[in-house]
């Protein structure tokens, strides 16, 4: 019996032995690489990679001891999220494939694992200017629905006839117009979203609302479209069109007003120069399109639903899948 003991006791010194030079290997790598290693990797880093999923499940599901419990604690980033932790696993394989390759992927190529890839970089890239612009708006997004809501009292106030622009007003002219730019934001979205030759910046985790699947990012996307049109014609197109109504030529309001509107679209979606060259002329398009629908803002909000799901459905990917 007592030998028995003595065995046991030695083959359990020798696991501890074994998972401690695990850890010690772990946070090694942890201080020279500055990441933790993943089972994508190459070589010695698969191994490591394969061992630390396994302790994350064990601790997970509450059957790893309090004092291994606190080692891992203490290696920043063994506490993860299954969607942050797949972030990091295409990240590694597109540097691997940008080693490999010495280029970006491909949409077109003929290998499925590089179609998702370049998929995948599809989605960085339009995540980027969002996450670039988020930490300097954090509070608009009470200011501008409660300036919205002021300017549209006041334009309500000064003129009274407002339930006349929600009846609809329809004519040839006005459902070629609604095809020719709802054509013109497809066609500007496949040109802004084509491969280009340089990765750029990558430093994005997850959507809201992407980790569900593709039937929530749908309705995200339906609803978020569905508010920005309606919000942003009201205002534009109706409230601040009505503040400078007889103020001057019709066409000099609506230059101004699509100026000011494409400005406000630096860091939005569409972003940076062109994006806010296209806003601009897309805000003068609506002017002339509520203009030959009688003053009507039905058409306009259809119209602006339409490109709000193709370019904030371009931004979620769901045109790729």
């Amino acid at each position: 019996m007592a030998m028995e003991d003595g065995s046991s006791r030695k083959s359990f010194d020798q696991l501890e032995r074994r998972w401690m030079a695990n850890y010690e290997e772990l946070r090694s790598f942890r201080a020279t690489k500055g990441k933790l290693p993943l089972e994508a990797g190459v070589g010695s880093e698969a191994t490591l990679g394969g061992w630390l999923r396994n302790q994350r499940r064990r601790h997970k599901r509450g059957r790893m001891p309090a004092w291994q419990a606190d080692l891992l604690q203490r290696i920043p980033g063994f506490v993860w999220e299954p969607a942050v932790g797949a972030w990091w696993v295409k990240l590694e394989l597109l540097r691997a494939f940008l080693e490999r390759e010495g280029r970006v992927p491909r949409y077109r190529a003929v290998h499925a694992g590089e179609r998702e890839l370049a998929a995948w970089v599809h989605k960085q890239r339009h995540f980027l200017c969002v996450v670039a612009f988020l930490p300097a708006v954090m509070g608009w997004h009470v200011l501008i629905p409660a300036l919205g809501g002021a300017l549209l009292l006041v334009a309500n106030l000064v003129h009274r006839p407002w339930r006349q622009i929600f009846v609809p007003h329809t004519s040839p002219f006005v459902v070629a117009s609604i095809v020719m730019v709802s054509v013109g934001v497809a066609a500007f979205q496949l040109l802004t979203s084509a491969p280009r030759q340089s990765s750029g910046s990558l430093e994005w985790s997850v959507l809201p609302g992407q980790e569900y699947g593709p039937l929530a990012v749908i309705a995200i996307v339906i609803v978020a479209s569905i508010t920005n049109a309606t919000f942003e014609e009201l205002l534009w197109r109706v409230g601040l069109q009505r503040l400078f109504a007889g103020r001057g030529w019709l066409i000099a309001q609506w230059l101004l007003l699509s100026v000011i509107f494409g400005l406000s679209h630096v860091n939005g979606t569409p972003g940076g120069i062109l994006g806010m060259a296209f806003a601009g002329l897309f805000g003068f398009v609506m002017c002339i399109i509520r203009e030959v629908s009688r003053g009507s803002v039905i058409w306009i909000i259809v119209v602006h639903f339409v490109a709000d799901v193709i370019l904030i459905g371009g931004v979620y990917g769901i045109f790729i899948w």
